[in-house]
């Protein structure tokens, strides 16, 4: 069984859209769907409440306060009895009736490998960049100032956010985000699930690294296709700094997984 949760801030709507479409996936196996709300807004929870009206097998909890991501998804998989949790964002939509099926093959045919992710396409046929390298603080910083155009800096971003990839192929990856992760369940309680010292970034990162310190592969699945919206929280230039609120969590988070992890070993990923 696959535990799906989705956590939602304000994005009712895309939830219910999600859900439909994940209820319409051809699966040989069961698995629930759990909503999170930590929107905080009576409108948006009405939303979610209607979902479970019309599809009384989906869960829904709706919290008094907005305590992160991290602590969010620790909440929904603290009690689940399934063999996979799936962490997914509001704005997934599977179009691909075989998208969940061909991810929890994969898994049960590998046992050495404890996370996967698919490919992610927006609705005009784009390939989202969902695999990255183990970050770099300078890199992070430099990314969003006029240093990015350096050639130096542009090489280090280019070879940082893994653009070089051919996303066509089924490959071990550093690490890959959480907008649609399967993380097996033994795998997520040895590690202790998302660390909450992060509020809303860099815990996906962090996960990965310590399943590969744990022998544990963390692989991308291309055969297996989500449409995302291809709007990340995290953009923007040095100004964005000042005016998206995001984009400071980012930071801090950023910062506080370097100070962890400044000086771990980045683990060598062979093919």
């Amino acid at each position: 069984m696959i535990h799906i949760a989705i956590l939602d801030f304000m994005k009712g709507h895309r939830v219910a859209q999600n859900v439909e479409s994940i209820l319409q996936q051809n699966t040989n196996f069961s698995f629930k769907i759990s909503i999170i709300d930590n929107s905080c807004n009576n409108g948006n929870a009405k939303i979610l409440q209607d979902i479970i009206k019309k599809y009384p097998q989906v869960t829904l909890s709706i919290n008094k306060e907005n305590n992160g991501y991290t602590q969010a998804y620790n909440q929904a998989f603290k009690k689940s009895d399934s063999k996979y949790f799936m962490i997914l964002n509001p704005d997934i939509h599977w179009r691909d009736p075989q998208a969940l099926q061909t991810l929890y093959d994969f898994l049960e045919s590998n046992t050495d490998v404890g996370i996967v992710g698919p490919k992610q396409i927006t609705h005009n046929g784009r390939i989202e960049m969902t695999v990255r390298d183990f970050p770099n603080i300078f890199i992070q910083i430099a990314r969003r100032t006029f240093f990015r155009n350096w050639p130096i800096i542009k090489q280090k971003v280019y070879n940082d956010e893994m653009a070089y990839i051919n996303y066509d192929l089924v490959q071990n990856v550093p690490w890959i985000q959480s907008s649609c992760m399967i993380i097996k369940k033994s795998l997520w309680q040895d590690i202790g699930g998302f660390n909450e010292d992060y509020f809303l970034f860099m815990s996906d990162t962090e996960i990965c690294l310590k399943a590969w310190e744990r022998k544990s592969r963390v692989v991308y699945v291309p055969t297996a296709i989500v449409e995302a919206d291809g709007v990340r929280l995290s953009r923007g230039g040095f100004s964005s700094f000042f005016t998206n609120k995001a984009v400071r969590i980012h930071f801090l988070d950023s910062v506080k997984y370097m100070k962890r992890h400044i000086f771990s070993k980045k683990p060598i990923i062979t093919q």
